[in-house]
């Protein structure tokens, strides 16, 4: 089983749990690096995916505060298991674009290419309601290696 730790923890930073789905036990806790108590962090709803097939889960995308898109490879030992963040959302001012919904993965049938959907935004307290800043939608493209494509709808 996969989950985050989700807003306001208390370390303000954003983790990933793998836990063993039998027993809760904890396989790994993955940290980001990302998050102070200054820069509040957390780590959004993740979505697991199977790059190849075997039923096993390779990859795990989810987002944060800090409008980082991780991705997490769960290959292998666990003790080999990585995040890195592979795009931050940000608007046309360069400002960061938080992130709280989970992201959609798919195939591109034409292609085989695999794109990461999340959209930015954030509902998590008072000044939040009377926001104007800009948010957006987006589409990556992952290759496994660099991130090919980006397209934002603003």
């Amino acid at each position: 089983m996969i989950i985050a730790n989700n807003y306001n923890s208390t370390n303000e930073k954003a983790f990933l749990f793998v836990l063993n789905l039998n027993t809760g036990a904890l396989i790994k806790k993955l940290a980001t690096g990302a998050g102070s108590g200054t820069a509040s962090n957390g780590l959004g709803s993740p979505v697991a995916f199977d790059q190849n097939g075997d039923g096993k889960v390779d990859l795990i995308y989810a987002g944060d505060l800090l409008g980082n898109f991780w991705k997490f490879s769960v290959t292998g030992d666990a003790t080999t298991w990585s995040a890195s963040s592979i795009f931050v959302a940000r608007d046309a001012s360069n400002n960061i674009q938080p992130i709280t919904g989970a992201f959609t993965v798919a195939i591109d049938p034409k292609t085989n290419k695999r794109w990461i959907f999340g959209g930015t935004g954030r509902y998590l307290s008072n000044t939040d309601v009377s926001s104007k800043a800009v948010q957006s939608w987006y589409g990556i493209i992952d290759d496994g290696m660099a991130i090919i494509f980006c397209a934002a709808l603003v």
